[in-house]
């Protein structure tokens, strides 16, 4: 049983179409210090008949006596009955055969658990979990790894040809790595190729496709179109409401002006109820609960453009929330410094349609500090 190593050559793979020409890495990359021994078996001038390293490796057939150590720190290996130097084995490569069966897996022994890979196909063909061919010689090139020699078998035809693509492949992949013109001309290539076996699927598939449920007036019943149907209600309907809000709040003063109740009733939590209306003499208090109130937006609905109408940018605006009453009025106010002389108005008297309020503002990032505060008006 012989055992051999080989440096093996990593795959240009074609699955990518964007190339990016990269340095290969090698062990001298490694920091300062970690680098301890380095035997390339790829460089054949490492290789030496006698253990003084006065007489070269020129031929096949020829025994290696000494492998040097290409680190840097002489850690040369030496044996009085080293491996053989051979060409052409893997791939049409050279490698070295050793005289030692301690990795090898025989026909007649049990079979090793691991990934195997052949030697003839080792940079094409995908791991095994199991060795096809007991009988051929195999190397463990890492811990559970293994590559059974199989160059002597010879191929069929389906993986002479598959061989052929291979490298026509390889050649290819080369040439659009070193012409840009020619990467974007695969890439092109490829989305044509992705774009019309997706038409294909889709055809291939329509028959089972089914017609989205649409509403009355053809829209597409979609979340979205729920949200903006409901949202497109709400401001058709949004004066009334608030005229109806606006009846309702002026009653419920009044009552509790009459029977001596409060119009805001402190919870437990920290929250408030606040008085909102009266039905058949008995009062209705509401509470906020803001993480339900609270309601998102498309951030391409609110910048310039957008179907709202708030042509928001991002720069110098200021959004503010608070907890409100609804129909009740309010007016943001601000000043520079916590003991200012007065507070300014910030925008216009905002009217309450839920218990929560949100407005934006414009804002000076120049002023070192804003304070604000939200007061009821009339």
């Amino acid at each position: 049983m012989r055992l051999w190593l080989c440096a093996c050559v990593p795959l240009l793979s074609l699955l990518a179409v964007s190339v990016v020409q990269a340095q290969p890495w090698m062990p001298t990359n490694l920091p300062s210090g970690q680098l301890k021994n380095w035997y390339d078996a790829a460089d054949f001038s490492t290789f030496w008949q006698d253990a003084g390293a006065t007489t070269p490796v020129t031929t096949n057939g020829q025994m290696v006596l000494c492998w040097k150590d290409k680190s840097g720190n002489g850690n040369d290996i030496k044996s009085a009955n080293g491996p053989t130097y051979t060409t052409g084995v893997m791939n049409s490569r050279p490698l070295l055969r050793f005289a030692d069966n301690s990795f090898a897996q025989q026909a007649d022994k049990s079979p090793v658990p691991g990934t195997y890979y052949s030697s003839k196909d080792f940079e094409w063909e995908p791991s095994l979990p199991f060795n096809p061919h007991p009988e051929l010689e195999v190397m463990e090139i890492a811990p559970g790894i293994f590559v059974f020699e199989d160059t002597a078998i010879p191929d069929t035809p389906e993986q002479a040809e598959a061989r052929k693509r291979r490298r026509e492949a390889d050649v290819l992949a080369k040439a659009i790595a070193a012409d840009p013109v020619l990467a974007k001309a695969a890439q092109e290539a490829a989305a044509k190729a992705q774009a019309k076996a997706w038409g294909r699927n889709r055809q291939r598939f329509l028959p089972t496709l089914h017609q989205p449920l649409t509403f009355r007036d053809g829209l597409p019943a979609t979340a979205w179109c729920i949200v903006e149907g409901h949202r497109l209600l709400v401001a058709e309907t949004l004066a009334e409401k608030q005229a109806e809000a606006e009846s309702r709040r002026l009653q419920a003063e009044q009552w509790a002006k009459d029977t001596g109740n409060p119009l805001k009733v402190p919870l437990e939590d920290g929250r408030a109820a606040y008085l909102e209306a009266v039905l058949d003499g008995l009062p209705v208090y509401k509470g906020t609960f803001n993480l339900n109130a609270a309601r998102t937006i498309a951030t391409d609905r609110v910048r310039p453009g957008g179907d709202t109408g708030l042509n928001l940018t991002g720069t110098n605006t200021l959004m503010m929330s608070w907890d409100a009453v609804v129909g009740q009025n309010y007016q943001v106010k601000y000043r520079n410094s916590v003991e200012g002389p007065g507070w300014t108005n910030i925008g216009g008297v905002v009217n309450a349609a839920r218990t929560n309020v949100s407005v934006t503002l414009p804002y000076d990032a120049q002023q070192p500090h804003w304070f604000f505060r939200v007061i009821e008006v009339p």
